[in-house]
Protein backbone atom coordinates (compact mmCIF):
# COMPACT_ATOMS: atom_id res chain seq x y z
CA UNK A 1 0.00 0.00 0.00
CA UNK A 2 1.12 3.39 -0.99
CA UNK A 3 1.25 6.07 1.85
CA UNK A 4 1.74 9.70 0.62
CA UNK A 5 1.56 13.15 2.89
CA UNK A 6 0.26 16.24 1.28
CA UNK A 7 1.59 19.02 3.52
CA UNK A 8 0.27 22.45 1.78
CA UNK A 9 1.93 25.00 3.27
CA UNK A 10 5.75 25.74 3.87
CA UNK A 11 7.34 29.13 4.26
CA UNK A 12 10.40 27.93 6.59
CA UNK A 13 13.28 25.59 5.51
CA UNK A 14 14.61 24.28 8.68
CA UNK A 15 10.77 23.71 9.86
CA UNK A 16 10.11 21.95 7.04
CA UNK A 17 13.15 19.81 7.11
CA UNK A 18 12.09 18.98 10.88
CA UNK A 19 8.33 18.06 10.16
CA UNK A 20 9.93 15.61 7.21
CA UNK A 21 11.91 14.04 10.01
CA UNK A 22 9.16 13.69 12.06
CA UNK A 23 7.12 11.74 9.81
CA UNK A 24 10.01 9.59 8.68
CA UNK A 25 10.15 8.24 12.35
CA UNK A 26 6.39 8.34 12.99
CA UNK A 27 4.44 7.74 9.84
CA UNK A 28 7.32 5.46 7.85
CA UNK A 29 7.17 4.40 5.44
CA UNK A 30 5.42 7.23 3.58
CA UNK A 31 6.51 9.88 0.90
CA UNK A 32 6.04 13.49 2.05
CA UNK A 33 4.57 16.26 -1.31
CA UNK A 34 5.37 19.32 -0.60
CA UNK A 35 3.83 22.76 -1.55
CA UNK A 36 5.99 25.52 -0.93
CA UNK A 37 4.13 28.84 -0.90
CA UNK A 38 5.01 31.69 -3.09
CA UNK A 39 5.93 33.83 0.14
CA UNK A 40 9.09 31.24 1.42
CA UNK A 41 11.92 32.07 1.46
CA UNK A 42 13.44 29.06 -0.35
CA UNK A 43 12.17 27.59 -3.67
CA UNK A 44 11.32 24.06 -4.82
CA UNK A 45 14.88 23.08 -5.54
CA UNK A 46 16.72 24.78 -2.35
CA UNK A 47 13.72 22.34 -0.65
CA UNK A 48 15.29 19.38 -2.72
CA UNK A 49 18.86 19.99 -2.00
CA UNK A 50 18.37 20.58 1.90
CA UNK A 51 16.44 17.70 1.83
CA UNK A 52 19.09 15.60 0.20
CA UNK A 53 21.64 16.68 2.66
CA UNK A 54 19.47 16.07 5.63
CA UNK A 55 18.94 12.43 4.28
CA UNK A 56 15.55 12.72 3.40
CA UNK A 57 14.37 10.62 0.68
CA UNK A 58 10.85 10.26 0.76
CA UNK A 59 10.18 13.43 -0.94
CA UNK A 60 8.43 15.01 -3.69
CA UNK A 61 8.16 18.84 -3.65
CA UNK A 62 5.88 20.51 -5.90
CA UNK A 63 7.37 22.33 -8.30
CA UNK A 64 4.16 24.48 -8.95
CA UNK A 65 3.86 27.25 -6.31
CA UNK A 66 0.18 28.66 -5.66
CA UNK A 67 -1.20 31.49 -3.48
CA UNK A 68 -2.67 29.28 -0.37
CA UNK A 69 -3.71 32.12 1.82
CA UNK A 70 -6.74 32.19 3.35
CA UNK A 71 -9.63 29.65 1.33
CA UNK A 72 -7.23 28.90 -0.62
CA UNK A 73 -5.31 26.27 1.08
CA UNK A 74 -7.51 23.45 -1.05
CA UNK A 75 -5.50 24.98 -3.87
CA UNK A 76 -1.97 23.49 -3.01
CA UNK A 77 -3.74 20.06 -1.75
CA UNK A 78 -4.96 19.12 -5.22
CA UNK A 79 -1.87 20.62 -6.58
CA UNK A 80 -0.11 17.78 -4.47
CA UNK A 81 -2.25 14.78 -5.44
CA UNK A 82 -1.66 15.43 -9.02
CA UNK A 83 1.93 14.02 -7.84
CA UNK A 84 0.78 10.91 -6.34
CA UNK A 85 0.83 7.42 -7.82
CA UNK A 86 -2.91 6.60 -8.22
CA UNK A 87 -1.84 3.25 -10.14
CA UNK A 88 -1.92 1.24 -6.97
CA UNK A 89 -4.10 1.04 -3.78
CA UNK A 90 -2.78 3.68 -1.02
CA UNK A 91 -3.69 6.38 1.23
CA UNK A 92 -3.50 10.06 1.45
CA UNK A 93 -2.48 11.76 4.85
CA UNK A 94 -3.29 15.52 5.03
CA UNK A 95 -0.67 17.60 7.53
CA UNK A 96 -0.05 21.46 8.21
CA UNK A 97 3.32 22.93 8.86
CA UNK A 98 2.38 22.75 12.15
CA UNK A 99 1.19 19.49 13.32
CA UNK A 100 3.95 16.77 14.75
CA UNK A 101 3.54 13.07 15.68
CA UNK A 102 4.72 12.37 19.40
CA UNK A 103 4.42 8.23 19.15
CA UNK A 104 4.31 5.98 15.97
CA UNK A 105 1.03 5.96 13.69
CA UNK A 106 0.15 2.21 13.50
CA UNK A 107 -0.53 1.66 9.16
CA UNK A 108 -2.76 -1.44 10.43
CA UNK A 109 -5.37 1.63 11.10
CA UNK A 110 -4.96 2.76 6.97
CA UNK A 111 -5.95 -0.95 6.03
CA UNK A 112 -9.03 -1.01 9.15
CA UNK A 113 -10.41 2.24 8.28
CA UNK A 114 -10.09 3.48 4.28
CA UNK A 115 -10.86 6.86 5.45
CA UNK A 116 -10.78 8.88 8.47
CA UNK A 117 -12.52 12.45 8.93
CA UNK A 118 -15.03 14.05 10.79
CA UNK A 119 -18.50 13.63 9.99
CA UNK A 120 -19.73 17.52 11.81
CA UNK A 121 -22.74 18.45 10.00
CA UNK A 122 -22.94 22.36 9.01
CA UNK A 123 -26.21 23.49 9.93
CA UNK A 124 -27.99 26.85 10.83
CA UNK A 125 -27.77 26.54 14.24
CA UNK A 126 -23.88 25.25 14.28
CA UNK A 127 -21.61 27.44 15.92
CA UNK A 128 -18.83 27.95 12.91
CA UNK A 129 -18.07 31.01 12.18
CA UNK A 130 -18.33 30.25 8.44
CA UNK A 131 -21.67 28.07 8.38
CA UNK A 132 -23.68 30.98 5.98
CA UNK A 133 -20.54 30.49 3.68
CA UNK A 134 -20.19 26.82 3.75
CA UNK A 135 -23.83 26.42 3.44
CA UNK A 136 -24.29 28.13 0.16
CA UNK A 137 -21.61 27.31 -1.46
CA UNK A 138 -21.75 26.70 -4.79
CA UNK A 139 -19.11 24.05 -5.41
CA UNK A 140 -20.76 21.73 -2.54
CA UNK A 141 -24.55 22.50 -3.81
CA UNK A 142 -23.09 21.92 -7.30
CA UNK A 143 -22.82 18.12 -6.11
CA UNK A 144 -26.11 18.39 -4.16
CA UNK A 145 -29.28 17.24 -6.03
CA UNK A 146 -30.69 16.15 -3.43
CA UNK A 147 -29.65 18.50 -0.57
CA UNK A 148 -26.58 16.15 0.87
CA UNK A 149 -25.57 17.45 4.26
CA UNK A 150 -22.21 19.96 4.16
CA UNK A 151 -20.06 17.97 6.30
CA UNK A 152 -16.60 20.01 7.88
CA UNK A 153 -13.72 17.95 9.33
CA UNK A 154 -10.46 19.00 10.89
CA UNK A 155 -8.17 19.14 8.04
CA UNK A 156 -4.95 17.97 9.70
CA UNK A 157 -4.28 14.31 10.47
CA UNK A 158 -7.62 13.34 8.39
CA UNK A 159 -7.14 10.79 5.53
CA UNK A 160 -8.74 9.00 2.24
CA UNK A 161 -7.96 6.27 0.13
CA UNK A 162 -5.61 7.45 -3.29
CA UNK A 163 -8.39 5.65 -5.39
CA UNK A 164 -10.98 8.36 -4.16
CA UNK A 165 -8.81 10.96 -4.68
CA UNK A 166 -8.15 9.99 -8.22
CA UNK A 167 -11.30 9.53 -9.42
CA UNK A 168 -12.48 12.76 -8.26
CA UNK A 169 -9.46 14.91 -9.55
CA UNK A 170 -12.01 15.74 -12.86
CA UNK A 171 -14.24 17.34 -9.83
CA UNK A 172 -11.13 18.09 -7.32
CA UNK A 173 -9.29 20.60 -10.18
CA UNK A 174 -12.70 22.22 -10.77
CA UNK A 175 -13.07 23.36 -7.71
CA UNK A 176 -9.25 24.42 -7.96
CA UNK A 177 -9.61 26.96 -11.11
CA UNK A 178 -12.72 28.29 -9.27
CA UNK A 179 -11.52 29.10 -6.09
CA UNK A 180 -10.03 32.19 -6.30
CA UNK A 181 -13.28 33.96 -7.93
CA UNK A 182 -15.53 33.23 -5.01
CA UNK A 183 -16.37 34.03 -1.30
CA UNK A 184 -13.52 32.92 0.69
CA UNK A 185 -13.86 30.92 3.66
CA UNK A 186 -12.04 27.82 5.10
CA UNK A 187 -13.04 25.58 2.28
CA UNK A 188 -10.37 22.90 3.13
CA UNK A 189 -12.28 21.85 6.21
CA UNK A 190 -15.60 21.13 4.00
CA UNK A 191 -14.89 20.33 0.29
CA UNK A 192 -13.28 16.87 0.56
CA UNK A 193 -15.05 15.59 3.80
CA UNK A 194 -18.34 16.55 1.85
CA UNK A 195 -17.21 15.25 -1.10
CA UNK A 196 -16.46 11.82 0.29
CA UNK A 197 -19.59 11.65 2.10
CA UNK A 198 -22.17 12.58 -0.62
CA UNK A 199 -19.55 9.50 -2.59
CA UNK A 200 -20.01 7.12 0.32
CA UNK A 201 -16.61 6.61 1.54
CA UNK A 202 -16.42 4.54 4.02
CA UNK A 203 -13.99 4.98 7.57
CA UNK A 204 -13.56 6.40 10.94
CA UNK A 205 -14.66 9.24 12.46
CA UNK A 206 -11.48 10.20 14.06
CA UNK A 207 -8.53 12.01 12.58
CA UNK A 208 -4.59 11.10 14.12
CA UNK A 209 -3.58 15.05 15.25
CA UNK A 210 -4.96 16.80 18.27
CA UNK A 211 -5.36 20.67 18.08
CA UNK A 212 -6.38 22.47 20.83
CA UNK A 213 -8.11 24.73 18.82
CA UNK A 214 -10.74 21.92 19.39
CA UNK A 215 -11.06 21.97 23.17
CA UNK A 216 -12.00 25.75 22.58
CA UNK A 217 -13.85 24.80 19.88
CA UNK A 218 -15.32 22.18 22.66
CA UNK A 219 -15.39 24.60 25.68
CA UNK A 220 -17.41 27.27 23.57
CA UNK A 221 -19.92 25.26 22.24
CA UNK A 222 -20.36 23.80 26.00
CA UNK A 223 -20.96 27.50 26.79
CA UNK A 224 -23.41 28.18 24.25
CA UNK A 225 -25.49 25.51 24.82
CA UNK A 226 -25.69 26.21 28.76
CA UNK A 227 -26.64 29.98 27.89
CA UNK A 228 -29.08 28.94 25.28
CA UNK A 229 -30.97 26.04 28.36
CA UNK A 230 -30.46 28.97 30.87
CA UNK A 231 -31.53 31.94 28.53
CA UNK A 232 -34.35 30.04 26.92
CA UNK A 233 -35.60 30.88 23.15
CA UNK A 234 -34.38 34.60 23.76
CA UNK A 235 -30.72 32.89 23.30
CA UNK A 236 -30.98 30.57 21.32
CA UNK A 237 -28.96 32.95 17.82
CA UNK A 238 -28.76 35.55 20.54
CA UNK A 239 -24.76 36.90 20.80
CA UNK A 240 -25.74 37.63 24.61
CA UNK A 241 -25.93 33.57 24.96
CA UNK A 242 -22.06 33.52 23.97
CA UNK A 243 -21.07 36.33 26.13
CA UNK A 244 -23.06 34.93 29.19
CA UNK A 245 -22.01 30.96 28.74
CA UNK A 246 -18.37 32.56 28.65
CA UNK A 247 -18.70 34.00 31.76
CA UNK A 248 -19.63 31.07 33.09
CA UNK A 249 -17.38 28.70 31.86
CA UNK A 250 -14.90 31.21 31.76
CA UNK A 251 -13.90 30.32 28.33
CA UNK A 252 -10.45 31.20 26.90
CA UNK A 253 -8.06 30.31 24.82
CA UNK A 254 -5.77 27.41 26.09
CA UNK A 255 -2.67 26.35 23.53
CA UNK A 256 -1.07 23.56 23.41
CA UNK A 257 1.52 22.56 26.36
CA UNK A 258 3.98 19.96 27.00
CA UNK A 259 1.05 18.19 29.40
CA UNK A 260 -1.02 17.58 26.39
CA UNK A 261 2.07 16.58 24.25
CA UNK A 262 2.86 13.73 26.67
CA UNK A 263 -0.45 12.71 27.30
CA UNK A 264 -0.97 11.38 23.68
CA UNK A 265 2.17 10.07 23.81
CA UNK A 266 0.82 7.73 26.42
CA UNK A 267 -2.16 7.19 23.84
CA UNK A 268 -4.71 9.67 26.16
CA UNK A 269 -6.54 12.85 25.05
CA UNK A 270 -5.52 15.56 26.43
CA UNK A 271 -8.87 16.24 28.95
CA UNK A 272 -12.76 17.06 27.59
CA UNK A 273 -13.14 13.09 26.73
CA UNK A 274 -12.83 11.93 23.16
CA UNK A 275 -14.39 15.87 22.05
CA UNK A 276 -17.82 15.17 21.09
CA UNK A 277 -18.95 18.52 19.85
CA UNK A 278 -22.50 19.47 21.71
CA UNK A 279 -23.04 22.29 18.64
CA UNK A 280 -22.62 19.53 15.96
CA UNK A 281 -24.93 16.77 16.99
CA UNK A 282 -22.29 14.97 18.63
CA UNK A 283 -20.38 14.53 16.18
CA UNK A 284 -17.03 12.87 17.09
CA UNK A 285 -13.82 14.84 16.55
CA UNK A 286 -11.11 12.38 18.13
CA UNK A 287 -11.47 8.53 18.53
CA UNK A 288 -8.41 8.46 21.76
CA UNK A 289 -6.26 5.26 20.67
CA UNK A 290 -5.65 7.27 16.76
CA UNK A 291 -4.22 9.77 17.83
CA UNK A 292 -0.87 10.18 17.41
CA UNK A 293 0.34 13.41 17.24
CA UNK A 294 -0.30 17.67 17.81
CA UNK A 295 -0.99 20.86 16.82
CA UNK A 296 -0.56 23.84 16.82
CA UNK A 297 3.69 23.39 17.44
CA UNK A 298 4.75 26.68 16.51
CA UNK A 299 6.43 26.87 13.76
CA UNK A 300 9.77 28.07 15.06
CA UNK A 301 12.56 26.11 14.61
CA UNK A 302 13.60 26.98 18.02
CA UNK A 303 10.08 26.80 20.03
CA UNK A 304 10.66 24.96 23.22
CA UNK A 305 7.67 22.02 22.36
CA UNK A 306 8.84 21.51 19.11
CA UNK A 307 12.52 21.26 20.09
CA UNK A 308 11.16 18.62 22.56
CA UNK A 309 9.43 16.38 20.22
CA UNK A 310 12.33 16.85 18.08
CA UNK A 311 15.25 15.95 20.57
CA UNK A 312 12.74 12.86 21.22
CA UNK A 313 13.13 11.83 17.69
CA UNK A 314 16.95 11.67 18.50
CA UNK A 315 17.00 9.63 21.80
CA UNK A 316 14.35 7.19 20.64
CA UNK A 317 11.37 8.26 23.43
CA UNK A 318 9.42 11.12 24.57
CA UNK A 319 10.07 11.71 27.91
CA UNK A 320 7.98 13.62 30.58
Amino acid sequence: MNLFVSLAVHEAPDVVIDQLRNIDRYLSPSASVVHVSPSATFGPAELRERAADAGITSLIVNDEQLDASFGLLMRAHISNFKLMDAGSPGTVVMQSSNDMYVRQVPHDIFRQYPAGFNRRLVTSNCSWDFRSLALSDPLINGLNPRAMPTVMSQVEGSWYPLDFISDAMPILSSWSSSLTDLERYPREETLLPSLAFHEGVKGTEGVLVFSEATREDFRLSRSRTLARKLLGPAGRRSPSAVRYGSRLLRTSYMPLTWADVVSVYHGKLPSCGEYLDMDWNNARVYVESQVCGVKRVARDYDDEIRTNIRHAILDGELRP
